[in-house]
């Protein structure tokens, strides 16, 4: 019997291995994620979104819970809307900085405007919230007024949910502090800025 034998060195210079897209499968109503999948295993679906590669591999292994994830409509994205993967004291509590030592140029989810001639705060949310379905309308926002750079120093706690936001469009709260103060929260949303005039 003859032996056969292949030469593969041109096949290896030839075979491109192209990187895998991964895209999450959604509820429509609940927009909610009910998988992740490569790109081809989702050809012509439309209830499928983009994904990119380091939250596909964050919920693959389990550090991102699927249940947390919702699409965003607005821009089709996936938002975590609760991640406790990463536990650090800034996920427990987030020191809202003032816009005077902001140095990024995002859009704020959240601003807060203190007045302090009438000593009033003023929380306003962006206006991209207001179309997008995808945040609970019950979700707690919880805002905590201490002693500057102190959180031990409690002077007031404001919460509100992000329905009650969305539904005025601002609350209004009043502080009686005198001199500096600080705002601490649980960060759900990604940028937050205080603006005091």
């Amino acid at each position: 019997m003859e032996e056969i034998t292949y030469d593969f060195s041109d096949f290896a210079d030839k075979f491109d291995l192209k990187k895998i897209e991964y895209y999450a499968l959604y509820d429509s109503n609940t927009l909610t994620v009910k998988g992740i999948y490569p790109s081809h295993a989702l050809e012509d679906r439309t209830d499928a979104v983009a994904i990119d590669h380091e939250l596909a591999d964050r919920i693959n292994s389990g550090h991102t819970n699927m249940s947390k994830c919702k699409v965003n409509l607005y821009n089709r994205t996936i938002e975590v809307i609760e991640d406790n993967s990463e536990i650090s004291i800034d996920t427990v509590l987030h020191r809202i900085i003032e816009k005077k030592w902001n140095t990024k140029k995002t859009k704020n989810d959240i601003l807060i405007i203190y007045d302090s001639k009438t000593k009033v705060l003023k929380f306003k949310i962006h206006q991209k919230y207001f179309s997008d379905v995808t945040w609970p309308k019950n979700l707690e926002l919880k805002f905590i007024i201490t002693g500057y750079n102190d959180p031990h120093i409690l002077y007031k706690t404001i919460s509100f949910t992000l329905g009650a936001i969305l539904e005025k469009k601002t609350i209004e709260a009043k502080v009686d502090i005198d001199g500096e103060f600080s705002i601490f929260s649980k960060r759900v949303f990604p940028n937050y800025q205080l603006e005091i005039l």
